[in-house]
């Protein structure tokens, strides 16, 4: 979960969110954050925007750059939680999994991990959206167990890979869509084959 002092530093960082917390003013910044929503609505029509502000006088503006929710200050409690509910039964009707990384409770979308690595008591997924990886509270064959796509193929004991995503293959690896090749264990390959062509053939 990132966070930004500015709508202008959110717009200046160029990463792409599926869900967005806005505030109305900023300190020392001239643009409010209707004017920040309609700056990402040129080049992000997708994104669900929620807005926290203790001005509720704008709330109908917010409606008119397709905000999801408008939550007044101090937010309440239920009414957070029935919008996080409300949110991931919306986003694309795809499988979400809920996780806890950096101490924060995250979800993510399955159909955007590239792959999962072990790392200990420890997982580090790789998703479309980011080089670098979120660190997971939690072994692999732990998330394993909870992702509900069928998708998913432990290609060796500390890899587990998005089928979806993989862009070629050979004997003993495979390559991703972002040019990571992973290997394949020589036990699994056979297997590995089926599932990888039933994936893309349906």
């Amino acid at each position: 979960m990132d966070s930004f002092r500015s709508g202008d530093l959110l717009l200046s960082s160029g990463q792409s969110y599926d869900l967005i917390f806005m505030d109305y003013k900023f300190d020392d910044a001239p643009e409010d954050g209707i004017t920040i929503s309609e700056k990402i609505r040129d080049f992000d029509q997708k994104v669900t925007i929620v807005f926290l502000s203790g001005y509720s006088d704008i709330v109908f503006d917010t409606f008119r750059i397709g905000a999801f929710r408008f939550l007044t200050k101090p937010v309440d409690k239920d009414r957070f939680n029935e919008m996080m509910n409300s949110f991931i039964s919306r986003i694309d009707n795809t499988h979400v999994i809920p996780l806890q990384a950096n101490r924060n409770n995250v979800v993510i979308k399955e159909n955007k991990i590239l792959y999962i690595e072990s790392n200990g008591r420890y997982s580090l997924i790789y998703t479309v959206d980011s080089s670098d990886p979120v660190c997971c509270h939690e072994g692999i064959s732990s998330i394993e167990s909870r992702l509900q796509s069928s998708s998913f193929f432990r290609c060796q004991r500390s890899f587990l890979v998005n089928l979806r995503h993989i862009n070629g293959h050979r004997y003993s690896s495979v390559i991703l869509d972002n040019g990571k090749v992973l290997a394949v264990s020589r036990k699994k390959y056979r297997n590995f084959l089926e599932r990888y062509l039933l994936i893309i053939n349906q």
